[in-house]
Parts: structure tokens; C-alpha cells; sequence
């Protein structure tokens, strides 16, 4: 653990590790919604294209693992790559899955969330950034929403669909924001 000038905190391994098991948790959800979406929603959705990005993800986060387990330092630089591919992964999915209509798009929030605890205001700006480019991709350069074969209307089920994705937003942000207090918590211990 070092302390980093510029983020004026410490960027530990236990970061990178919190960052590895929300991942997990993203890689779950994805999974869970896809399978939903498929299976009681009855939606045709792309995917081989999806389940590849996925896998990618998995790859990546089998990558973060081992690296979590290397002495070497956690720095700045590496923690913007780390969230980058979340935020490219999502924007991906969801281009996949609807576009900017996709009412999980507000899952943007939680890798920016993140940044902005963790990083110095020139990453979460940048990051912040590249979120904006993300969503903004997605109103033009997506595969249309397919229709759901439900009892439910389309308009309550998107409204579902945002409730949901605003329950798992919140939730993965206080379980993140938990997770760094106790990490700082042990990092004050250590230094008294």
C-alpha cells in the first residue's frame, strides 16, 4: 500500500480487489438479466454476440485476480484501465440489448461512482467523459430493444426494468462505499 500525492488516499490491493468482486457481481447480473430476458420475457437478443462480451469480461477479471496476487503496487493509471473496461464492456452490452432505451443504462453510475472516490478529479473527468461518449453512443449505434412476449405492456415493463436497474445501482454502491470505509478503516489501524 502506497500513499498516492494526487489522489491524496492509498491505493492498495484490497481496491483492486473490491473492484474484482464487484466485477463478479456485474458478470452474475448480466448473466441473470440475459437469462430473464430470454427466457421468461421470451426476447430474441444477440446472443453469441452478448455471451462473447461477457466471456471477455471473465477473461479480464481472471486477469485482475492474478494481478491482485502480484506485490506490485496498485496505481492510478492501472485503476482507470481497470474501470475503462467496465465502461466499455457495459456500453457494449447494452448497444446489444436497446441502446440508450435500455433501462440499464444506469449502471453508467456505478463504475463513475467509483472513480470518484477513488482517483484524482483529472481520471474521474476523463472517465466521466468517456461515460458520456458511452451513452451517447447508444442513440445511435444499437441493436433495436426486441419486443417482449409478456403479459405486461411494454411501458411498465421498461418501468421495471429502471426500477431494477436503480435497486441494483444503489445496492452496488453502498456495498462498494462499505467495502472502502472498512479498507480505510484498516489502513488508519495500520498506520497508529
Amino acid at each position: 500500500m502506497y500513499f498516492d500525492e494526487k489522489t491524496k488516499g492509498y491505493l492498495t490491493h484490497d481496491n483492486l480487489r473490491l473492484l474484482f468482486r464487484l466485477r463478479n457481481v456485474a458478470i452474475a447480473a448480466q448473466g441473470v438479466a440475459i437469462l430473464l430476458a430470454v427466457v421468461y420475457l421470451k426476447m430474441t437478443l444477440p446472443l453469441a454476440a452478448m455471451l462473447s462480451v461477457i466471456a471477455l469480461l471473465c477473461g479480464f477479471n481472471i486477469y485482475t485476480r492474478f494481478r491482485i496476487n502480484r506485490s506490485k503496487s496498485v496505481s492510478v493509471s492501472e485503476l482507470v484501465v481497470q474501470l475503462t473496461v467496465d465502461i466499455i464492456v457495459l456500453t457494449i452490452l447494452l448497444s446489444l440489448s436497446g441502446g440508450a432505451s435500455n433501462p440499464f443504462a444506469i449502471l453508467y453510475l456505478i463504475p463513475l461512482t467509483i472513480t470518484a472516490i477513488l482517483l484524482p478529479a483529472r481520471a474521474t473527468w476523463g472517465l466521466a467523459g468517456l461515460t458520456v461518449l458511452g451513452y451517447s453512443s447508444l442513440l445511435v449505434v444499437y441493436v433495436p430493444m426486441p419486443h417482449a412476449h409478456h403479459e405486461m405492456n411494454q411501458f411498465n415493463l421498461h418501468i421495471v426494468g429502471m426500477w431494477l436497474g436503480f435497486v441494483l445501482s444503489a445496492g452496488v454502491i453502498a456495498y462498494f462505499i462499505v467495502g472502502l470505509q472498512k479498507i480505510i478503516s484498516q489502513q488508519a489501524r495500520a498506520l497508529n
